[in-house]
């Protein structure tokens, strides 16, 4: 017998490991594939990290930028109305702002709605041309 074989009949021949234990072919494979694994998920898992604190950055950003276009809106909102409290009585001018905004949400939900049906309709389209019934 050869010192890397221990007679098991012409099967793959052990090998020992890095605390001299026989290890068979099998136990190779699972330690070889552990180890593709590990290299490969580790710079995944430091991607992920760093995508996930871009992402709330961005996040932060993004929410301080609609806080700021709030008041932004509130300082117009307060500029329009003392402008027009100058020509109408001040509840004539608040009222007069309320239809105007009224009239562009209403002109925006309809659009939004419009848009939204449309998309709805192309996705049901394109996912009958991919999976005809």
């Amino acid at each position: 017998m050869t010192s890397g074989s221990q007679g098991n009949g012409g099967g793959p021949t052990p090998h020992r490991d890095a605390n001299g234990r026989w290890i068979d072919a099998g136990e190779r494979l699972w330690r070889d594939v552990a180890a593709v694994v590990r290299q490969d998920v580790g710079p995944a898992k430091e991607d992920m990290a760093v995508t996930a604190r871009e992402t709330a950055l961005a996040t932060a950003a993004m929410a301080l930028s609609g806080a700021c276009g709030m008041l932004c809106l509130v300082s117009a909102h307060q500029a329009v109305l003392r402008t027009a409290e100058r020509f109408w009585a001040p509840h004539r001018a608040a009222w007069a702002l309320a239809t105007g905004y009224a009239a562009g949400a209403t002109v925006s939900a309809w659009y939004g709605c419009t848009r939204i049906r449309d998309a709805r309709r192309a996705s049901q389209q394109a996912l009958d041309q991919v999976l005809p019934s």
